[in-house]
């Protein structure tokens, strides 16, 4: 199913096949930022974040601060957690 955000266009997704591309992507690329896998599921911000929150707080997802001695707050990147995540189906769109 497809929506219109302004002039964008943006797939709606289950939590289910959300978390399966997720874990597909971190999986191949190891640590990511929200703003790469916004751009790589086609999603706005604020809902990779809500759909990404489970599988932080069920511990199948890690979140850590990346620092730099720039001022302001860490980059936040995301990658699996060791021994979690263990099935990866390809997810055809």
């Amino acid at each position: 199913m497809k929506s219109f955000r302004g002039d964008k266009m943006v797939e709606k997704i289950p939590q289910y096949i959300f978390e399966i591309k997720v874990k597909n992507i971190l999986k191949e690329h190891k640590h990511v930022d929200r703003t790469g896998l916004c751009k790589m599921l086609n999603l706005p911000r604020t809902t990779v974040y809500d759909k990404l929150l489970p599988m932080v707080l069920s511990g199948e997802v890690k979140k850590n601060p990346v620092y730099t001695k720039r001022r302001g707050r860490p980059r936040i990147v995301y990658s699996l957690e060791e021994g979690n995540g263990g099935y990866y189906r390809e997810v055809n769109d």
